[in-house]
């Protein structure tokens, strides 16, 4: 029986040094591409969140005979007077299931964090606010406008934390990154 020496089965240091090389070169080329997976998730959960609003607010209007409510976006900062009886976004769509992860946006959590500031990573858009939800007539200075559904913003990210875009939810229910 023949035993070789433990000298003769190791490994090389430069041996060692080529796998280590390699094993920091794949490692640098994944990274890129986890971030980029990274960020398309969170659009994909912050969207999620988007879609839950629109429906917990569908909901909402059954109970208020199809008339939006007066949504506060900014409760530090009021648009409406208090007796307008205007409420936080939590507050009005907290009974139809939206908690408080379905008001956090994860992109924006890591970076404004609006939802630290203002309880909602999302700002609700007072267009409707008070207008029957079938046909929403939105004031303007010239006039009053009409605009279908599916063009009429209802909320969205507060600032473009998507890969610089942000994700809009719209009165018929579906969610766009823009």
């Amino acid at each position: 029986m023949r035993f070789s020496s433990p000298a003769q089965r190791a490994f090389t240091l430069i041996e060692v040094i080529c796998v280590i090389a390699i094993v920091i070169l794949l490692a640098g080329l994944i990274s890129p591409a986890m971030k980029s997976m990274t960020a398309r998730a969170e659009t994909v959960a912050c969207a999620a969140n988007l879609r839950g609003i629109g429906i917990a607010m569908s909901q909402k209007l059954q109970d208020t005979g199809n008339i939006y409510p007066k949504v506060e976006s900014d409760p530090s900062n009021p648009i409406y007077p208090p007796e307008a009886g205007a409420l936080p976004l939590s507050e009005i769509l907290k009974p139809f299931g939206v908690t408080e992860a379905g008001l956090r946006c994860p992109a924006d959590v890591r970076k404004s964090n609006y939802f630290a500031q203002r309880g909602s990573s999302y700002e609700w858009f007072p267009l409707v606010d008070g207008e029957v939800a079938i046909a929403p007539n939105i004031y303007i200075p010239s006039g009053v406008l009409t605009l279908p559904l599916a063009r009429l913003p209802m909320a969205a990210d507060f600032s473009h934390v998507h890969l610089g875009r942000q994700n809009v939810l719209f009165a018929d229910g579906h969610v766009q990154t823009l």
